[in-house]
């Protein structure tokens, strides 16, 4: 084998040349996907899952963002309100 291939596992030798045998190994072949269509889902849901972390992301800095705007809003007004006290007790 070359160093850049990895060796491939042996496939099972099939004991069974009957009918039932053949039909069900038709059977399993049909059941399961080809690595060529398995291909595409897989980087699909990646691209949705890094999508989703992404919107996610974003949605906490925009969280983040507002809540330092309500925070300093709120200095401000006891700012204001403790000016308005001085003047009023004067």
């Amino acid at each position: 084998m070359s160093i850049h291939l990895p060796e491939l596992p042996e496939l099972p030798v099939m004991t069974s040349g009957d009918t039932a045998g053949l039909r069900l190994a038709e059977r399993i072949s049909r059941a399961l996907p080809d690595k060529q269509s398995a291909g595409p889902m897989k980087t699909l849901r990646s691209g949705r899952k890094r999508e989703a972390e992404e919107y996610a992301a974003a949605m906490g800095n925009a969280f983040a963002t507002t809540r330092a705007q309500v925070h300093r809003n709120e200095i401000i007004a006891r700012a204001k309100g403790r000016a308005q006290q001085r003047l009023a007790e004067r």
